[in-house]
């Protein structure tokens, strides 16, 4: 793997794209049938030159291995875009267009087995530094949502990237709590990631918070592409490419996450698995890892310690005084809990625990997950297992 990726990185080093080219790479991405090895074909067949690429004859694709079929859609397609066009539309919404020899293309997602040719990408950089991938359950439990609040506050504290998918469930707590926390996420997406094209759609907001924090939304897809279900397994694979490791915190045996976890594996990298309890179906994908030799996590300190991060900056603790109500409301939290019923759990009048919530919030002990629905943050249960 290394000798593949240090001849690829030799290869790529030699390019640089005038415009013409890079137009052509936008074309060629932006045809649905063209997956990434066929376009890798390409890649080296015109030793990454775009605008040859994209005036390819039929001949040739068949040539360099294209199906017939594939090949005469494509010739057939072609006359009907207008890759400048494309281009533009790529320039209003704010989407940087990533070829594996621009500098912002991460490294390690040179080196897996299928790497994406490009990138649509939004927001910040995408990080280069120690990455954390977290996947899961879309029907995520209570402890599941209770784990992430314990585990990813202190990775992202310490600035390491959450990697996730933007799905229902756990992808979506994480990348929530990795904000809420102050810390970078990227968001890698199965469709475009402009703003009509963000799935589920239940996350538009999510994905909009993503960006106002400094994050970063990321696909293979060109903006417009619809989240189809063949695309998620390809967007597993740049979750596992971009991630030092893998975290598994809620998953059924037949869960997709479990998938992200044997292509963490297959390139190499670490697999970390959060047990659940052995009557829950959403955790037995989880303990099936477990016996197959995955690392066991059940504090964000096992991932710093394996990767020998620890010794150079523990997880902030926090010291602020709380008052009686205060501590009142964060004990009265087991669960992600409407603000009605915290204020019957606790008697007292809107305009008091409006107080509190808007307070508790500014702190950084409570998130708003959902409109009145509020949740511990990582240092709200920091503070609350120290007091106990």
């Amino acid at each position: 793997m290394e000798k593949r990726s240090q001849k690829r990185n030799r290869i790529l080093s030699r390019f640089e794209h005038t415009e013409e080219q890079r137009l052509g790479w936008i074309g060629l991405s932006w045809f649905e049938e063209f997956g990434s090895r066929t376009l890798w074909k390409l890649w080296n067949a015109f030793q990454g030159d775009g605008a040859r690429a994209w005036n390819v004859t039929m001949d040739r694709l068949l040539q360099i291995g294209v199906r017939e079929s594939t090949a005469l859609a494509f010739v057939q397609w072609r006359p009907t875009i207008d890759i400048h066009a494309c281009h533009r539309r790529l320039t209003a919404e704010e989407i940087r267009f990533i070829l594996p020899s621009d500098s912002e293309y991460p490294d390690q997602l040179k080196t897996i087995s299928d790497p994406p040719l490009a990138l649509f990408c939004r927001g910040a950089q995408i990080p280069t530094s120690l990455s954390i991938g977290v996947v899961g359950t879309r029907a995520c439990t209570p402890y599941g949502l209770h784990v992430i609040r314990m585990i990813i506050p202190p990775l992202a504290e310490l600035g390491i990237p959450i990697i996730s998918g933007l799905a229902l469930g756990i992808d979506g707590s994480a990348h929530r709590v990795a904000i809420d926390s102050g810390g970078p996420t990227v968001a890698v997406l199965g469709g475009g990631i402009n703003d009509a094209s963000i799935y589920p759609r239940q996350h538009a907001k999510l994905a909009n918070d993503i960006l106002q924090k400094n994050g970063t939304l990321l696909s293979e897809f060109p903006p417009g592409t619809q989240s189809l279900k063949f695309h998620f397994p390809l967007r597993n694979r740049i979750i596992a490419g971009l991630s030092n490791a893998i975290l598994v915190i809620e998953a059924s045996e037949k869960s997709g996450s479990l998938i992200t976890a044997r292509l963490a594996l297959e390139e190499n990298r670490d697999v970390f698995t959060v047990p659940g309890p052995i009557t829950s179906p959403v955790s037995s994908g989880n303990n099936s890892l477990l016996k197959f030799g995955a690392i066991p996590c059940t504090d964000a300190r096992d991932i710093l310690e394996h990767f020998e991060f620890s010794h150079q900056r523990d997880p902030p603790t926090d010291t602020e005084p709380l008052d009686e109500l205060e501590s009142a409301v964060l004990h009265t939290l087991d669960h992600p809990m409407h603000a009605d019923d915290i204020l019957r759990a606790l008697m007292l009048s809107s305009p008091v625990l409006n107080r509190l919530l808007t307070q508790l919030e500014l702190k950084g002990m409570l998130a708003e997950e959902e409109p009145g629905i509020y949740a511990l943050t990582g240092k709200a249960l920091r503070r609350r297992n120290e007091e106990n």
